[in-house]
């Protein structure tokens, strides 16, 4: 009888396999979910940007292009990289998690209110009106940012899905908010009034929903030590990320101080038509990245994978870059208006772009897969110094078009021919052009 209850008892690894397969339920859950926020989001941002860009014109857009740029640098600094960080020690330590928010918490806020007060006092002494007013209503929203800590305890648990139905509402009520601005003769401030409001609204639903799944922030829990190991560990991230950004924004920047508002606008059009294609290299790595990381090694397979990726993200590149390129007097005409029609040109250019950028979206993650994040940072930093000389000589002579041909020649360096003065990756530098021509190994069946 004793036998046969225990053998009615449940088997040790039966319980240990609904385990795995419900947290593996819960990865796919969480996948699912980021890849349709991101979705929303890009098609929110490009339909309803070109539509407020039609409705502000070149010299407004300019305006509110600049200073978004501007607080999207100060965002990734105030950031501190504690992102991933923090939710890799809440996964680590979890009886930690509240120490570890309420410490996340305290730096991120403190480091908000500094920029807040740096940016303000900048701004006032050397900003125009027009940017000092749009930059100082924008800058409060990285005092709200500062809540995102709630979306690392939900991204740690494996419970994305509540912070991202927090940001798909926020960006729903957000549009509307755009949209009825648009239909009822709204001003530039007021379009970043609405900006700073939905960050505000955020931070509300992220503290709510933290509360709902019966947690309460306690910055009050700060740890000193805590702090000094989290901030050794993020600062390379924080510098990879700042110098990304950096990268993508530093154009626009020198545009505003070297040319005109409305220069600015129509280079920001074009920029935004090239930016949206890049969303296609981020989601299919990221798709991917889990099959590269088991596959890594020397083997045929891995090579088979990454070679593959090169390639048909390079051709997919290569097939926007000449459709944007046939008809882009077309598409910015469709999407922005006659007025923009001196974007076209930089799209032209731009869109080549697009080439370096895919196929370097696809060696970012052989160099994640490798644990070679400095080199990473490197290779960013000298494609933003390449981007600044560039820039100083080409904006003066050709205008926009200058600063469109500046980054195509960084991208191409960072992408490709660093790998030729690197000795590690002289080899991949060979590897990616026969790539591009589906010259890579064959796949091998596993045993």
């Amino acid at each position: 009888m004793a036998n046969t209850l225990q053998a009615l008892k449940p088997r040790p690894y039966f319980d240990e396999d609904r385990k795995s397969m419900t947290l593996a339920n819960n990865y796919l859950s969480n996948t699912a979910w980021l890849f349709l926020e991101h979705g929303l989001r890009t098609l929110s941002s490009l339909f309803i940007g070109i539509w407020m860009a039609r409705y502000l014109g070149p010299s407004d857009f300019g305006l509110l292009s600049l200073a978004i740029a501007v607080i999207a640098i100060a965002s990734t600094v105030t950031k501190l990289g504690l992102d991933g960080i923090v939710t890799r020690e809440i996964v680590r330590l979890p009886k930690d998690r509240d120490a570890l928010i309420g410490t996340a918490l305290f730096l991120k806020g403190i480091s908000s209110l500094s920029a807040v007060g740096v940016i303000i006092v900048f701004t006032l002494a050397f900003g125009s009106d027009n940017h000092s007013s749009l930059i100082a209503i924008l800058c409060l929203t990285l005092v709200f940012q500062a809540f995102d800590v709630v979306d690392y305890y939900f991204m740690a648990v494996v419970k994305a899905k509540l912070s991202i139905i927090c940001r798909c509402v926020t960006l729903f009520l957000g549009s509307l908010a755009k949209i009825y601005l648009i239909l009822n003769s709204g001003t530039v401030s007021m379009f970043a009034a609405v900006l700073t409001i939905e960050a505000a609204l955020l931070a509300t639903l992220y503290i709510l929903m933290y509360y709902h799944s019966g947690r309460v922030l306690k910055p009050r829990l700060f740890r000193p030590q805590l702090a000094i190991t989290l901030l050794r560990d993020s600062f390379p991230l924080l510098l990879s990320g700042a110098t990304i950004l950096l990268y993508m924004r530093l154009d626009q920047m020198m545009i505003s101080q070297m040319l005109s508002e409305t220069h600015l606008g129509l280079y920001s059009a074009a920029i935004k038509l090239t930016e949206a294609t890049y969303m296609i290299p981020m989601l299919v790595s990221a798709s991917l990245f889990p099959l590269l990381q088991s596959e890594y090694g020397n083997t045929p397979r891995y090579r088979h994978l990454l070679g593959r990726l090169y390639a048909y993200l390079t051709w997919c590149a290569v097939g926007l870059a000449i459709i944007f390129s046939l008809f882009a007097g077309e598409i910015v005409s469709l999407t922005f208006g006659h007025e923009f029609s001196g974007s076209s040109d930089v799209l032209i250019i731009s869109i080549w772009a697009a080439v370096p950028v895919f196929i370097g979206v696809a060696f970012s993650k052989h160099l994640l897969v490798e644990n070679r994040n400095y080199t990473f940072f490197v290779r960013n930093i000298i494609g933003l110094l390449l981007n600044i000389v560039f820039n100083l000589l080409l904006i003066p002579s050709y205008g926009i078009e200058g600063a469109a041909f500046s980054t195509l020649a960084s991208q191409i360096y960072v992408a490709f021919i660093h790998d030729a003065f690197d000795p590690r990756y002289r080899e991949e530098f060979w590897f990616k052009f026969r790539a591009i021509w589906f010259k890579y190994p064959r796949a091998v069946k596993r045993a």
